[in-house]
């Protein structure tokens, strides 16, 4: 008999303990009426509500459980007080608005039940696959909070290990969009950019959107913040303008000017997939069918009709090698071709910073300097103008070939400045803002060469490394600044890197790391190694 059992094997045979553990966990919640109170306290977290302490205790319902509320369909994590009246629930007026609940409202506080849930993610277990209306089940329930955090992460556990077909990954692009709000442009034709990221110093968006947007294309750009990096793009674009913007702002920012820069945790669009997002980070998992579904499904509910995907890849990036860039570029482009929208796939290089200045502030300059005065990093502005030449040539804004001319002609000309500056006012910004007005940090070190050399390359990752260990992207001004590129020599002194910090333990404590044997920039070596033989023979 065979007693051994693989690696997929035994996963999946915790994911069933896990699930079997949850299904049999309910605490004496039956059925509790209650009556509906606003409580505004709660509009930062509306994922929340707030009953009577002891009517919790007598129910055996525990701080942060999961309860179902009916009739409105919606799941609700549980906060408690001494204070509340036990025949009150109090809930956001946020919540409130979206789901049409008014004050006073009788509501029922249901025990939350998941068996057909629990269902489907036994059968997805079995490598059975799923059909697009039980992935449209799965994903309603998660939008109304109605599945458990560890069932998310169970699912998308089997997702990554059993993978999707791409019929699976185009039912849950679809029901992404049908459980997402809908950004209504009317300034066509709508266009967007993505990159999968992971590497340091890749900030063109606030490049590439008034060039495009002064080319007579609208590009509604949603971004993020950083996870993983030293900064996000609305870590560094929030210093050049408010980015927390809701649906309608947006919206009027598009229409007006052609385009925006806005954070996609206030704009709300695709929330379903954020909240799976959110658990994935957790869990520290990335199935590659979602994260394309999420990417072209979030695309598509901004109204996009073309987009360029970004694919980065090399050492230190998060596709390392170019076959499996190639393999996710061509799951891209089947599963856009299935939802009927135009993309193209790039794949650019991973193995080192792309500009030349490291964390939120410091990429913020950067990039506007590039629109000013194009005085910024020399890679970053040329990748900037490359893709938006594709994107150009792509809705044949300008002849074939003609792509990076046409986009630097708008850059060089001042067009792309006055329509940032355009986006920066509808954003609630001041359109003079300029490079000195962006904070620099107080403590600033440099890292010296110990002999002289040739630069060979400069890692991404280490890079990021030692700006995250500087504070970055909480500190805004932390990060590191490159003095040298790939080929350079230099003399022993000469600065290498600087590195920026608010702190000056964490300066500290990321100079220490970038002083010992953490190589950021690999010098150009005539021995790579040595294989010693016996001292002894």
């Amino acid at each position: 008999m065979n007693i051994f059992f693989t690696r997929t094997q035994c996963l999946l045979y915790a994911l069933n303990l896990i699930i079997f553990k949850i299904d049999n966990e309910s605490g004496g919640i039956k059925v509790i009426k209650l009556v509906v109170r606003i409580d505004n306290i709660l509009d930062s977290e509306p994922e929340y509500m707030l009953i009577n302490s002891a009517l919790a205790h007598k129910y055996d319902i525990l701080p942060g459980q999961l309860i179902e509320i009916s009739p409105f369909n919606i799941g609700l994590k549980v906060y408690t007080s001494d204070k509340y009246p036990e025949n009150t629930v109090g809930i956001s007026g946020k919540l409130a608005k979206e789901h049409g609940i008014q004050k006073g409202n009788e509501i029922v506080l249901k025990e939350l039940t998941s068996e057909n849930l629990i269902h489907l993610i036994h059968k997805k277990m079995k490598g059975e696959v799923l059909q697009e209306e039980e992935i449209e089940a799965i994903f309603e329930s998660i939008d109304k909070n109605l599945m458990h955090p560890t069932q998310i992460a169970v699912l998308m556990s089997l997702f990554q290990v059993q993978g999707l077909t791409l019929e699976e990954t185009t039912s849950v692009a679809k029901a992404i969009i049908n459980n997402s709000k809908i950004l209504n442009i009317k300034k066509k034709p709508v266009v967007d950019k993505h990159s999968i990221g992971g590497i340091a110093g890749n900030r063109i968006t606030p490049i590439m959107v008034p060039i495009l947007a002064a080319s007579g294309l609208t590009i509604p750009k949603v971004s993020t913040r950083a996870i993983t990096s030293p900064a996000g793009t609305i870590d560094a674009v929030e210093l050049l303008m408010p980015c927390e913007l809701t649906l309608e702002e947006m919206t009027e920012v598009v229409d007006t000017t052609g385009g925006c820069i806005v954070s996609g945790e206030t704009v709300g669009l695709a929330d379903v997939s954020d909240k799976i997002i959110a658990v994935l980070e957790k869990v520290k998992i990335d199935p590659k069918e979602f994260m394309v579904a999420s990417i072209i499904a979030k695309k598509i509910a901004a109204g996009s009709e073309y987009v360029l995907i970004d694919l980065p890849t090399g050492k230190g990036a998060k596709v390392v090698h170019r076959e499996n860039a190639q393999q996710v570029g061509s799951l891209f482009i089947s599963l856009a071709y299935a939802l009927k929208i135009k993309l193209d796939c790039i794949i650019s290089p991973g193995d080192k910073p792309i500009g030349s200045m490291i964390g939120p502030a410091l990429e913020a300059k950067d990039a506007l300097q590039i629109l000013t005065d194009q005085s910024g990093s020399a890679d970053l502005m040329r990748k900037a103008l490359s893709l938006s030449g594709i994107i150009l040539e792509a809705h044949n804004w300008c002849p074939r070939g003609y792509g990076f001319e046409y986009a630097e002609d708008i850059l060089r000309s001042g067009k792309a400045l006055q329509k940032f500056k355009e986006i920066v006012t509808a954003q609630g910004g001041d359109e003079n803002i300029k490079v000195n007005d962006i904070p620099q940090a107080p403590y600033i070190d440099t890292i010296e060469a110990k002999s002289e050399g040739v630069v060979y390359a400069i890692d991404s990752a280490p890079i990021s490394t030692i700006a995250r260990q500087a504070g970055a992207p909480a500190d805004k001004t932390a990060g590191v600044v490159l003095k040298v590129k790939r080929g350079d020599r230099f003399q022993k002194g000469d600065v290498l890197f600087e590195i920026h910090s608010s702190t000056e333990s964490k300066l500290t404590a990321a100079v220490k790391l970038a002083t010992s044997d953490f190589e950021p920039i690999d010098m150009e070596k005539m021995i790579l190694d040595i294989i010693r033989g016996p001292k002894e023979l």
